[in-house]
């Protein structure tokens, strides 16, 4: 058995913030965890993000047609969310049931308390094999507390045990259905 580097997998600094991914349709409001959300800018009245989004995700599908969604900054009092809107798919459950929520103009659900909000345009999408990357203007941001956000590599070993074993579960099932799907030139 190897022991794991000192400090855990290099690969887990690379996590950014957990957020929540919104996205109306006619059906009703969707979201998920997003895999990954960067600043992707410099241009201070012209802000990007570039949010990863599984492809088997309803709410991919869902931000792909419509072309805007939001971002809701999770912080810890949130946790809750996480096994929530990451562990099961809009499309076999109603996700957003019992979850507090309001809609913006737009009908994207922004999550009570979290840290802030943002309402974002999709510029361009960039298949990424087992996800895609969204290239998308910041139409609107909110900031609504000061608390931290969650940051998986933070949280994932404080976990609640039932919750780390529903992720890892999800995360065996994912890996096997997207290794196939992924361009891949590594050794």
């Amino acid at each position: 058995m190897t022991t794991p580097p000192r400090g855990g997998n290099l690969l887990s600094n690379f996590w950014t913030p957990i957020v929540a991914v919104g996205c109306g349709s006619p059906e009703g409001p969707n979201a998920q965890i997003s895999v990954s959300t960067f600043g992707a800018g410099v241009v201070p009245d012209r802000p990007r993000l570039l949010v990863v989004l599984y492809q088997r995700n309803h709410t991919h599908d869902l931000v792909m047609a419509r072309g805007n969604f939001t971002l809701s900054l999770l912080c810890a009092a949130q946790i809750d969310l996480i096994p929530k809107l990451g562990f099961v798919s809009g499309r076999d459950v109603a996700k957003l049931e019992g979850v507090d929520y309001t809609l913006t103009g737009r009908e994207n659900p922004v999550f009570t308390g979290s840290i802030g909000w943002l309402e974002c345009s999709v510029i361009e999408p960039f298949d990424m094999g087992d996800s895609t990357a969204f290239l998308s203007a910041v139409d609107h941001n909110e900031r609504l507390s000061d608390d931290e956000p969650l940051v998986w590599s933070r949280l994932a070993p404080t976990l609640p045990q039932p919750i780390r074993e529903q992720w890892d579960a999800k995360m065996v099932r994912d890996i096997e259905h997207y290794r196939d799907v992924m361009k891949w030139s590594g050794v």
